[in-house]
């Protein structure tokens, strides 16, 4: 099946809006025979039927093993893939929306097999699957992330082609048990869930069908005279062709002739990693390279597929439609057709809305438009559908679809929208964003007679918008920068975004295991993130995630996979783009923690200046538009009402909505502000320079790349051997995970030396720098834990800038830090470790991004140092808004001690009002000079920040950097150092007592667990983890000075290998857990 570029706009669906009724009990017996039956008891019967009856048999092709790797990983999980053990049609992690269907699969029993071109290779694999996986798992090649493994697998990305393949005979046997292959009216389906990328599907040795896009999935009718020749040649095969010769072919015929950013280093307008031609693919960006990960270019059946068996009306049937009165349940299969659904969507928005716009009547009633894709055996005319929210006791009567005919085979989405209350006994709870409300979510059940399908889904009923309006006079009068607004607004209300960036989760996404997925995102919601962007270089979300998100009422914002590049616009890569982004949008628009839908990640900036002017540029501007402003808008505002789409990421907005008019660089810069901003800056003497952040409206990438932990280090370099040769700071090995900058071409090892010198001069320049004296494993771990330290104390100040932004001229409403998760253990700009362990970053970021901050930034031009208090309007608990809505206060505590622990100055407490539902930012106090004003010696001084007044507390903490190694090496000589001393507790619990028995303060503590566990360390107002935990580490020690930590765990909810987890809870396991305990300062270095 070919798809079109253009398909009928479903807003005609309008006109057939269907009035939502709703039917009261006491009515049932005056309802007619196709009103739906409210009462419980029917309606279960009417679904126990509806199973019972089907005629469509459907068998699922995964196997009972998995890929999925174990959560936590253990330090000897890293030469092979470890395998998972449960239903073979457990979720993959990585799936898109799973056809309503997929729930009555049987199991096939294939065993899949994996070859290579010539056939020297033949092993067994499992499904889903990608080779790299099965040539894993049969030790043919060991875990890419090794040593140098990523250039040595090289191979497998290079081969020509790829081959899995089963016998179809287990499957076939159970056709034939059903009915007579030959004789009895059924068509067979092939459905494909992803194949990954460049694909065809045999059966039986002859092609039924093809795929050229990772992100879609494909429906292949398979002919009966295929089915007929299963007695002789019973195979099916899918054959994966070489990515690269692929994109080369499509480069040759359609290239626009863009220069990357090696043959124009200052007006590229592509960038390239390793790979060439990445932009032809439609699939995930970062498998060729990306400057945080490696280059794999993996191949496969990537995710789910399944063989649909479906009986064909006979003639005698009519159109599928007719109905028996008498002895209905004996024949009511006979008397339907078979249809499933292969897709489904419920978008929800008030009534009147239009995309990127606010409601007219906030309080109109909801609309929830149903989009369902219909594979039959029959054709349906006149079919209708209903709607129920069994918890609201809501039943709709029975409104037509879309179209007037539902066809036999495969048809183009239709649509149905009906009309909900949106208050009264029968009106919806809101769903609201974590720290604003809760996250209601209904189970919204849609089902027709005529078709005899039900589908159900869990909905949240909640606007959102980015508000890009123009700052009007008034506001600029009251002293906001002219331009235009980058806010986003939840409910009506007005949401500060505390947001991080999420790259791929895994290079090879089988291994995803969900308990991780879970992990990682409680880990950000733990430092109050409340936005994840789906970065433009990866995959769309799962499933898995976005229900994720919406349970824990964490926003997403979506970009479509377009990243760091000017893209192809001939009309084959548009007709296939265009119907990618109609499956995607099916996929996603049921979340309500979807909140935009972003053409691209930095596609704009190619024409903002920053990047130069080429001759190109209008023929290479009109594609632009073309791609983002017509192809891909077009297909997000025909299935959905409600969400705001732009098309980049960094962007300046729009001139005009409709028709779409981008404002690109025309305004006057210097006076007016509009769209995002990004920061990196990786000179080391600029680093804390704020006069060289940008002044934005909203930050959409800021970060800086560090180490990843020396447990996590110690997966890719142990199997080496320990030596001063593979554990050295500059060895080739360690080196060759740092992509940045990328090489640009296919050079490897490649040593990124522009990288590794601002990775240590961010060091030396502000840190000690570990001593050579030590064991290069100790030293190597000394560099680890200072290059995380500098990513925390950096971003951290940015995210401190950025927010006192808030209640300034610029107005900001929003950080999205770059960024959250790693793919590999390489050296990345995460927070959260591939392995799942916190990195620094993360603890600080907890403390500046709570909902009530207080922030010290230093201006180096004025030689000030300013302490603000900036809030977000959000709560941590519902404990906290009580007691804020209460006081609308919070104290600021600032204390100043030299590095013997000596309070310098007379403690300062301020109490500061605030607007406790908005966000803002107030300035407690400036100080100037305060190297001179605060500190009186040679021993040096900090500030102690204490924002309390709410639930938790935070710290945070400041010192003038550029004196600290001087000042830690006065004291080392004069022997005053800090002795951290820790302490398993007596309360049974996960604790740990760090004190300080030295002389001198320990400066950024970090305690450290060992590799076999995985959590974090927080405070909590209960010894034995409860109440309420707020992370900590990187804290200062004066002498005399301890902290109680409390060592919060995952919660682990998934089998593996097939048993239970066992409980660690008892007293040897935390004895073993204290055993592995470190803690650093920097005064370790010296």
């Amino acid at each position: 099946m070919t798809d079109r570029l253009f398909v009928t706009s479903f807003w005609v669906v309008h006109a057939l809006v269907a009035i939502a009724s709703v039917v009261r009990g006491q009515q049932r017996q005056q309802q007619q025979r196709w009103q739906l039956p409210i009462d419980p008891d029917s309606e279960r019967d009417f679904l126990d039927r509806r199973v019972a009856s089907s005629q469509a048999r459907v068998w699922s092709f995964s196997t009972y093993e998995q890929h999925r790797r174990p959560f936590p990983l253990q330090s000897n999980q890293n030469t092979t893939t470890e395998s998972i053990f449960g239903n073979d049609d457990s979720t993959p992690i990585n799936d898109p929306a799973s056809a309503p269907f997929v729930a009555n699969a049987a199991p096939s029993g294939l065993k899949w097999s994996l070859s290579n071109t010539n056939g020297s290779i033949q092993v067994g694999a499992l499904f889903p699957s990608l080779a790299h996986l099965d040539l894993l798992r049969a030790g043919i090649i060991q875990d890419t992330a090794i040593g140098f493994n990523e250039g040595l697998n090289r191979w497998v990305a290079e081969e020509p082609i790829w081959f899995y393949t089963a016998d179809l005979q287990p499957v076939i046997a159970q056709i034939e048990a059903s009915h007579n292959l030959t004789e009895s009216p059924h068509e067979y389906w092939l459905y494909f869930e992803g194949l990954d990328t460049i694909a065809q599907v045999f059966v039986g040795g002859k092609p039924v069908g093809e795929t050229h896009n990772q992100f879609k999935w494909h429906a292949f009718r398979v002919p009966l005279d295929r089915v007929e020749r299963f007695s002789r040649d019973t195979n099916i095969t899918l054959v994966f062709q070489n990515v690269d010769d692929y994109a080369s072919q499509q480069a040759a015929q359609h290239d626009p002739g863009y220069p990357n950013q090696v043959e124009s280093p200052t007006q590229p307008r592509t960038s390239d990693y390793e790979y060439p031609g990445r932009i032809f693919l439609r699939k995930q960006q970062a498998d060729l390279g990306w400057d945080w990960g490696p280059a794999l270019v993996p191949r496969g059946p990537e995710r789910r597929a399944y063989l649909i068996s479906l009986p064909i009306s006979g003639p005698e049937s009519g159109t599928g439609v007719a109905r028996t009165q008498a002895d209905e349940d004996a024949s009511h299969a006979q008397d339907k057709p078979s249809v499933l659904v292969i897709a489904a969507a419920f978008d929800v928005y008030r009534k009147g809305q239009t995309n990127n716009l606010p409601p007219p009547d906030p309080d109109a009633n909801w609309i929830v438009n149903v989009t369902l894709t219909l594979l039959s055996g029959a054709d349906v005319k006149s079919p209708s559908l209903r709607l129920s929210i069994p918890e609201l006791g809501l039943y709709t009567f029975d409104a037509l679809l879309s179209s007037s005919t539902v066809s036999a085979g495969l048809n183009a989405p239709v649509h149905v929208a009906f009309e909900i209350p949106s208050g009264g006994k029968y009106g919806p709870e809101l769903w609201w964003p974590r720290g604003y409300g809760d996250q209601k979510l209904y189970d919204v059940v849609v089902q027709s007679d005529d078709l005899l399908i039900q589908v159900q889904k869990r909905v949240g009923f909640r606007t959102a918008f980015f508000d890009l309006s123009t700052i009007s006079q008034e506001e600029v009068e009251q002293g906001v920068q002219p331009g235009s607004n980058f806010r986003l607004f939840v409910n009506g209300r007005e949401i500060y975004v505390m947001g991080t960036n999420v790259i791929p989760f895994d290079t090879l996404s089988p291994r995803i295991n969900p308990d991780y997925l879970r992990w990682v995102l409680e880990s950000a919601a733990s430092s109050h993130v409340n936005l994840i962007r789906i970065w433009g270089g990866g995959s769309y979300p799962s499933q898995a995630l976005l229900d994720l998100c919406d349970e824990m009422g964490m926003m997403v914002w979506m970009d479509a996979i377009f990243a760091a590049s000017l893209y192809p616009y001939y009309q084959d890569f548009l007709t296939e783009v265009s119907s990618e982004i109609a499956q995607v949008m099916v996929d996603v628009v049921t979340h309500p923690s979807i909140v935009a839908v972003v053409g691209n990640n930095e596609g704009e900036l190619y024409f903002l200046g920053a990047y130069g002017k080429r001759p190109q540029d209008p023929e290479w501007f009109n594609g632009y538009e073309l791609l983002f402003n017509h192809v891909i808008r077009d297909r997000v505002k025909e299935f959905s009402r409600g969400l705001s789409y732009f098309p980049s990421s960094t962007t300046t907005g729009y001139l005009q909505l409709d028709p779409y008019i981008g404002r690109y660089a025309n305004y006057t810069r210097g006076v007016e502000l509009h769209g995002t901003g990004e920061h990196y800056g990786y000179d080391a003497q600029k680093a804390f320079d704020i006069n060289t952040y940008p002044r934005s409206r909203f930050m959409v990438e800021f970060g800086m790349f560090s180490l990843p932990s020396i447990y996590t280090l110690d997966r890719v370099l142990a199997p080496l051997g320990i030596n001063d040769k593979v554990y050295s700071i500059n060895s080739s090995v360690l080196r060759a995970h740092l992509k940045h900058p990328p090489a640009g071409n296919l050079t490897y090892p490649f040593a990124a030396d522009v990288g590794q010198r601002e990775l240590l001069s961010a060091i030396s320049t502000y840190f000690p720098v570990p001593s050579t004296s030590l064991a290069p494993r100790q030293e190597l771990h000394q560099y680890t834990l200072s290059s995380q330290l500098y990513q925390a104390v950096y971003v951290s100040n940015q995210i401190s800038v950025y927010r006192r932004q808030a209640g300034r001229r610029e107005r900001n409403r929003g950080v999205v830090v770059w960024q959250l998760n790693d793919i590999w253990e390489g050296t990345s700009w995460s927070s959260i470790e591939y392995t799942g362990r916190w990195k620094v970053a993360n603890y600080v970021y907890s403390e500046v991004q709570a909902p009530v901050a207080a922030l010290a930034v230093y201006n180096v031009t004025g030689d000030t140092l300013e302490v603000d208090v900036a809030y977000s309007g959000a709560f941590e608990s519902v404990e906290q808004q009580q007691l804020q809505l209460e006081k609308e206060v919070v104290t600021v505590s600032m204390e100043w001690f030299d590095f013997t622990g000596k309070r310098l100055h007379d403690s300062e407490q301020v109490d500061v009002a605030y607007n406790v539902t908005s966000p803002g930012s107030k300035t407690v106090s400036t100080i100037r000079d305060p190297t001179r004003s605060k500190c009186t010696g040679r021993d040096g001084c900090y500030l102690r920040l204490t924002c309390s007044g709410s639930v938790s507390e935070t710290n945070v903490y400041w010192t003038p950097l550029r004196n600290l190694t001087s000042t830690l090496r006065h004291l080392h000589d004069k022997h005053m150092l800090p002795q951290l001393q820790l302490t398993l507790p007596r309360d049974g619990g996960w604790n740990v007592q760090i004190r300080n028995t030295g002389n001198a303060t320990a400066p950024f503590v970090v305690v450290e667990q060992g590799s076999e566990y995985v959590g974090y360390f927080a405070e909590c107002s209960s010894s034995d983890g409860g109440g309420v935990c707020q992370p900590r580490n990187a804290f200062w020690l004066n002498p005399g000075e301890s902290k109680v930590l409390t060592f919060i765990r995952p919660t682990i909810t998934s089998e593996q290998d097939g048993n239970e987890e066992e409980d660690d809870d008892d007293e040897q396991g935390r004895e073993e857990w204290f055993e592995t305990l470190s803690a650093w300062s920097l005064f370790d270095n010296l």
